[in-house]
């Protein structure tokens, strides 16, 4: 019996002392335009290239599914979205399998753009600091990287 108490105190201690006090995670800013709904990006299944984009209305609680090919002529966004930076009335969103950062106006879901990554790798996380600068994480054979942009110009800087 002593011996399974023991057992139980020692784990129990290597429980607690591995446990650390919780760092808070970084979140981006809120956009500083009032926003009168949520857009959700959707990846898609892998080598799908069915990622997409839902609004939910606040002010109507409704929710408009694939709101970017309505938009777009039926156009697909790409194989896997995983992020999407707002900045101002843009939206940047990481299309990691279609390497590219597709570029749209929130008010209309339209692209206005893309930056081609194929060169770089696989869009990962979006960050943008101000008009003329943004980076994004890329994955490739090489291992990981970060690769600089413009967000106005919609251009890569470098890598």
């Amino acid at each position: 019996m002593k011996k399974y108490v023991l057992t139980i105190f020692v784990i129990s201690i290597f429980v607690l002392s591995s446990c650390n006090k919780s760092v808070d995670p970084v979140i981006d800013p809120p956009a500083k335009q009032q926003s009168s709904g949520v857009v959700v990006v959707s990846e898609g299944l892998f080598s799908q290239n069915n990622s997409s984009i839902a609004y939910y209305s606040l002010k109507d609680n409704t929710v408009n599914q694939n709101v970017y090919a309505a938009a777009n002529s039926n156009a697909k966004l790409g194989d896997t979205a995983n992020d999407m930076k707002i900045f101002g009335n843009k939206g940047y969103i990481a299309v990691d399998q279609s390497f590219k950062i597709e570029v749209i106006d929130v008010n209309s879901f339209k692209s206005l753009g893309m930056i081609d990554l194929s060169t770089y790798g696989e869009p990962r996380e979006i960050s943008i600091v101000d008009s003329t600068m943004g980076f994004v994480t890329v994955w490739n054979s090489n291992g990981d990287g970060v690769v600089k942009f413009n967000p106005s110009t919609i251009t890569v800087i470098s890598l």
